[in-house]
């Protein structure tokens, strides 16, 4: 009896997006994975290096490689010298794992979709502002520039569904109580 040997070559190739941004090429999304793995993330102010590989599941020297090729991440520095992260920087990290990791961008594919989705973020966010003020200032109840870039795509989201200026209002406040929940 002869013994077959299949090739299966199904594999599903996927490739690096282009840094080229052309219809739908580039585009960041914050999926729900990504939402899940954001929740997880302790209620804390600062985590140290360590407890940050830890939680995205890559060595230290990955973050430390990644500080030196993303803008996005500045951490701070403890009187030992030691790494600390914010919130927003894990947050951030988050961010880069899933391009490079998920959505197989290159490093320089990566950067330029950050820079892009945070340029974007706040033009969409001073927009909203501008739309629903009428004439009259709105207060800002947060500091925008401040949350991590998946946090900010998800409060463009929550506020592109306003339909006029309360309820516009009504979702700044309910999307500024989930932070707080969050964040808590």
């Amino acid at each position: 009896m002869e013994d077959e040997i299949i090739l299966d070559t199904s594999i599903d190739k996927r490739y690096a997006p282009s840094s080229v941004t052309g219809a739908g090429r580039g585009a960041v999304e914050v999926d729900s994975e990504l939402e899940v793995e954001l929740a997880k993330i302790p209620k804390k102010l600062a985590f140290k290096i360590g407890e940050v590989a830890d939680l995205l599941g890559v060595k230290a020297y990955v973050l430390r490689y990644w500080e030196t090729e993303f803008d996005v991440l500045k951490p701070k520095k403890s009187k030992h010298n030691q790494r600390m992260y914010e919130r927003k920087d894990v947050e951030n990290l988050f961010l880069i794992k899933k391009l490079l990791y998920r959505d197989r961008f290159s490093i320089e594919g990566a950067r330029v979709a950050l820079k892009k989705l945070k340029k974007d973020n706040v033009k969409k966010y001073n927009d909203l502002q501008a739309k629903f003020s009428s004439g009259k200032i709105t207060r800002r109840l947060f500091d925008f520039s401040t949350l991590g870039l998946g946090v900010q795509n998800y409060i463009i989201n929550e506020l592109e569904q306003s339909t006029d200026a309360n309820d516009y209002t009504a979702r700044q406040k309910q999307v500024l109580s989930n932070l707080t929940q969050f964040q808590k």
